[in-house]
């Protein structure tokens, strides 16, 4: 009963994940990544804007863009002559900005522009012809097959100027307003939490946005998979997905010494029996907290477990890890230099060795959405 309850959530992640994120895409090298600057007043601590900032930071990934993020405060003169794409996110409306840096290169900036907030730019005002109604209502917030109930709204907007494209409905009573909205280069979203249809809904926008058409398709992903799980039940699992033709994957955590010993050999040929089954093998990112200081250790590490895979005939693919392993000097060059696939999943702590803004892109990057955005008993449901 335990694991039908867990294959029905998981189906849920499924559905949404595989929306508009490719798996398989053809190959490019550092250099054909699109770079993407994101700017932001704030973080929201404290707020429902809270968390907005890293969850578009793993749907930027998804679309297989490099993505730089710095405060407006940290904001450094002439960066953003260096981008042709710019997302502005503005968590507080409290905030002056006179004299700043960034908005004196704003001024002269003419790349594609995506502003999330309650009040637009006048750039975009103009040219998405925005006509913005500050407002305290509660709407029912739909896009493409998913629904959320009841949410707040601080403000609606909509447009009259033709040849914009609208994303979503905001529903209240007798009235319907768009979530999103763009026109060419420029595109506008009024908010966007963390763990909401906001997040799905976004993803959208930033698809057109950013001019991606790779064919999408859906995974399955169970992660957190070690020597001692209960691998008899991931048997199993693999044995019913298998006939019921749904793709899966499976992160096992990878394994640095004691790899002869026989919990070693029964996780490999538990693995060797899901890829039997058409599943597919990530490496998980190792804990911090074991991953020593000592020069290349962890490349050595990660190079060594790949290979007792290899040798027992366990290929592979790609890597699942937090996010926060992108924007980090080390773990990106030590760690993840082994695959161009990666599957992101949603950080729970973060631990920077040697933390930078900008992230690491990879050819195929798969976007993961926590479980609790799915649950069929919550306030958003599939349709």
């Amino acid at each position: 009963m335990r694991w039908k309850h867990q294959m029905h959530i998981g189906l849920l992640v499924l559905l949404i994940t595989g929306l508009i994120y490719p798996a398989s895409v053809q190959a490019a090298n550092s250099s054909s990544f699109d770079s993407v600057l994101v700017v932001y007043d704030s973080l929201g601590k404290g707020t429902e804007e809270e968390g907005n900032i890293e969850a578009l930071k793993r749907l930027l990934a998804s679309f297989r863009v490099q993505v730089t993020v710095e405060s407006i405060n940290s904001y450094t003169s002439g960066s953003l002559s260096n981008y042709s794409k710019l997302i502005e996110v503005h968590n507080r409306s409290d905030l002056a900005e006179e004299g700043s840096e960034y908005l004196t290169d704003l001024q002269v900036y003419r790349g594609d522009m995506l502003y999330i907030g309650g009040m637009p730019r006048d750039r975009l005002v103009q040219s998405l012809g925005l006509q913005v109604q500050a407002l305290e209502k509660v709407a029912d917030f739909s896009i493409g097959p998913f629904v959320e109930k009841s949410i707040r709204l601080k403000s609606v907007f909509d447009s009259k100027q033709p040849g914009v494209q609208r994303y979503g409905a905001l529903k209240l009573q007798e009235s319907s307003y768009p979530y999103g909205i763009r026109k060419g280069p420029d595109a506008y979203v009024p908010f966007m939490e963390k763990d909401t249809l906001s997040e799905i809904a976004l993803s959208y926008v930033l698809k057109d946005w950013l001019r991606q058409e790779q064919e999408s398709h859906y995974y399955l992903v169970f992660k957190e998979i070690y020597p001692f799980s209960d691998l008899r039940l991931l048997e199993r699992m693999s044995d019913e997905l298998y006939e019921a033709g749904i793709p899966f994957m499976v992160s096992v955590h990878p394994v640095f010494s004691n790899t002869d010993y026989p919990a070693m050999k029964r996780y490999i040929n538990t693995l060797k029996y899901v890829q039997s089954r058409n599943g597919t093998v990530l490496v998980e990112s190792p804990f911090v907290a074991t991953v020593r200081d000592e020069g290349r250790d962890l490349f050595h590490q990660m190079e060594h477990f790949i290979d007792v895979l290899a040798e027992e005939g366990v290929v592979p693919l790609g890597m699942g890890t937090g996010m926060f392993w992108t924007y980090d000097n080390y773990f990106a060059t030590e760690g993840m230099t082994f695959f161009d696939s990666v599957v992101l999943f949603p950080d729970t702590r973060s631990i920077y060795k040697s933390e930078r803004n900008h992230s690491e892109a990879f050819t195929s990057s798969l976007y993961s959405v926590d479980r609790r955005i799915c649950s069929v008993t919550g306030p958003m449901t599939v349709r």
